[in-house]
């Protein structure tokens, strides 16, 4: 079963439906988009729960890849990433990169921490929708926060680097 298929039509969904009520500028609203899809595989399966788990191994081994997206791109993939792209207009490029993949990182491995507490649902004090709600919302004030004077500086010194190297 490839669940990244899966993963990927309920994102088609999310995003033609967000499209619909006009919220594709609203960074949080894309971020839905991202996560809410991949937080599906948190759905208590007869067999249980392992591949947020597997995909966190794989950012690891992939050392800081948007692992997640490595499917081949679909169109509707392709406009989320761009638009929440967009919208992080105020920061320097080398900062926007940065911060999605760290992004795509922390999204994969906070679902499978969260993935693991299946294994003892009674012990649950937080409702799993409060918990991916709320990662949505850590996430997008992370993308989206002002840079610090010192990310700035490095930013800068980053962007003259990758410029020297295409001349």
């Amino acid at each position: 079963v490839n669940r990244m298929a899966g993963v990927d039509e309920r994102r088609v969904q999310y995003f033609r439906t967000i499209k619909a009520k006009g919220l594709t500028g609203d960074l949080r609203a894309l971020m839905g988009s991202w996560i809410y899809p991949l937080a599906g595989e948190l759905e208590p399966r007869p067999d249980g729960n392992y591949f947020l788990r597997f995909l966190h191994h794989l950012c690891r081994e992939a050392q800081g890849q948007f692992v997640e997206w490595t499917q081949p791109f679909r169109n509707d993939s392709v406009e989320i990433l761009m638009l929440i792209h967009s919208r992080l207009e105020h920061l320097p490029e080398a900062v926007v990169w940065s911060r999605l993949g760290i992004v795509s990182n922390q999204v994969v491995s906070s679902l499978a921490l969260l993935e693991t507490s299946l294994d003892a649902p009674d012990d649950r004090q937080v409702p799993m929708r409060f918990e991916i709600a709320n990662l949505i919302d850590c996430f997008t004030s992370a993308l989206s926060a002002p840079a610090s004077p010192e990310t700035l500086a490095c930013s800068a010194f980053s962007e003259a680097a990758d410029r020297k190297s295409v001349v």
